[in-house]
This record gives structure tokens, sequence and C-alpha cells, in this order.
């Protein structure tokens, strides 16, 4: 729940001050929480992009579901992005194939427009898109991974040191489904916290639900891509 902490009277232009409250808690404020989430979870920059105008921000906002596109515009050189880190070389070994890097979210060039869906949002000026044309190919790829990594015949055995910061995955979330991940802070040798790298979402995983992911998984570039 929201809390008013400051109106805005003094000023018309101003919007009122809020801060974001637990439901039936007396502990106060957790805008401190959010504010640190990123120091656990840095975002991985995949290319940024911004909309280009009010419209396409009240398309964003009025978007009835993740299946409606949004436009969005690239800015500062649509390019790919960061690049990404390498996976660990032993996690590599561990699969029986080399290591493979996963190719950043291909961009339009600066200033064009594009279709995208928004999976994950912090505040209007922080939150995660995917490209809506890959949308049918990401689909394959998690179906194909569930059938993979469901399969106990091709499970691998993990060890602490397959968790480095950087490392690319594959991760079984908390809805059991399988999903790309990538460790950003290894908290001990049995569980890390991670961010799926298709979707934006930040999660802690435990070793026993993470496998070395198959270069087959990795061709797709990543989706998640951090706009504002």
């Amino acid at each position: 729940r929201l809390k008013v902490v400051g109106n805005g009277s003094d000023n018309s232009a101003e919007c009122p001050t809020v801060e974001i409250h637990q439901m039936n808690s007396s502990q106060g404020s957790i805008n401190f929480d959010l504010s640190t989430e990123f120091d656990i979870f840095p975002a991985q920059p995949t290319g940024l992009i911004s909309p280009s105008t009010s419209s396409d921000i009240n398309s964003l906002q009025n978007s009835p579901s993740k299946t409606a596109p949004a436009s969005l515009t690239t800015r500062n050189g649509g390019g790919s992005g960061a690049t990404s880190p390498a996976p660990p070389s032993s996690i590599g070994s561990n699969s029986g194939e080399p290591p493979a890097s996963i190719p950043n979210a291909m961009l339009p060039a600066d200033g064009e427009q594009f279709d995208v869906k928004v999976t994950c949002a912090v505040s209007p000026s922080n939150f995660i898109v995917q490209p809506y044309n890959e949308s049918e190919k990401l689909s394959l790829l998690m179906e194909d991974m569930d059938n993979f990594y469901n399969a106990e015949e091709n499970l691998q055995e993990m060890t602490p040191d397959c968790m480095v910061e950087g490392a690319y995955l594959a991760g079984r979330h908390s809805d059991a489904y399988w999903y790309r991940i990538r460790i950003t802070k290894v908290i001990d040798h049995v569980s890390a916290a991670v961010r799926l790298v298709d979707y934006g979402d930040l999660s802690m995983l435990n070793l026993a639900d993470m496998q070395p992911l198959w270069a087959k998984f990795r061709a797709l570039p990543l989706q998640a891509i951090n706009a504002r």
C-alpha cells in the first residue's frame, strides 16, 4: 500500500510524494529495500531504450497485457549494448561442450521505433521490455528447455565452483519452469542471486535448481532490455 508523505500542495506542478509500505506491517517504508535492490541484483546492460514522446509513454501505460506491443524508440546508438561476460570454463567442461556466449538483443538504429512487450516494471523510469517480434522464438526456447532439463538423463552434477558471478546457467524458478539465468551475486556455496535474462525478474536460486546452459540454448539473443 502507498502512504502519502507530501501532497505537492506547495507547487501544483509537482506530483505527491509517496512511500511503499507492506500490508499489515509496522516496519515502515520499504523504499530503502527497493533502492538497494540493485546492489544485490545489478542490472546487466543489454541495450537501453526510452519512449521518444509522451504518446509512447501513454502506449506503455495503457497496454492491456504483456501480449500487447508498445512502441519504443532507441537512444544512444541502438546497438547491441554492452559486452556480455563470458561463461566460466568450468561450465563448458561440465556440460561436455565448449562455453558459448549469449548475443545481446539486436536493437534497430538510433531513432527508429519497434514493438515491445513490458515484462517487468520497477517504476515508470525503470522497466524491462522484450522485442515483440521475438516472442515466438522465446516461447519455443522455453519449451525446449523444459523438455530437456526435465529429463533426468540430461541433468549434470553441479558443484559450487559452477556458481561464478556473470555466468549464464539454466535455472528452475519457483514456478517449476526453466529459464536462462545470469548469476549476479554468489550468496554462499549453495545459493546465488540471479537475473532471468529474458524477462528481467530477480530471484534467489539454490545450486540444486541450476544446470549448465548448453550451447543450443544460447543462440537466441538476450530478450530482457532495460528501458526508461
